[in-house]
């Protein structure tokens, strides 16, 4: 039986190239920033941002929590949020967007974090392809 090694990027490949949005996705995401994850920072609240975002490019999505990791299954486009963080979110959301490419995801969901969520994302540091508090 084969395994599949998942190569991630480093920071440098993640940061080399800053991402372009959509202005509305960066308008919504700062929004619900501000309306919705500073009153109800749970995974329901990340959920509304998912579905939202969803709506945006167009993309129909299932959202689950089955009390497991947070991952994205392709075959029935559902994505699964546990616990998470909103890069976490994000990065699997991203996979929905642009397929299994863990340096796009990386990319798409670390510099959404940085535009819209900038104080935050000084706090952060750097472990492997993951910014952790």
């Amino acid at each position: 039986m084969k395994f599949l090694t998942i190569k991630y990027p480093t920071k440098e490949e993640i940061m080399k190239i800053e991402q372009k949005f959509k202005p509305e996705v960066l308008t919504l995401v700062k929004a619900w920033k501000n309306l919705q994850w500073k009153q109800n920072k749970n995974d329901e609240s990340i959920y509304q941002l998912l579905t939202l975002l969803s709506q945006v490019y167009w993309k129909p999505l299932c959202l689950t929590n089955l009390k497991t990791d947070s991952h994205y299954n392709p075959q029935t486009r559902t994505i699964n949020l546990h616990n998470t963080s909103i890069i976490t979110a994000l990065h699997e959301f991203a996979h929905h967007l642009f397929g299994p490419s863990e340096l796009k995801a990386c990319r798409w969901s670390v510099w959404l974090f940085k535009k819209t969520f900038p104080n935050n994302f000084k706090k952060l540091k750097w472990d492997g392809h993951m910014l952790t508090k």
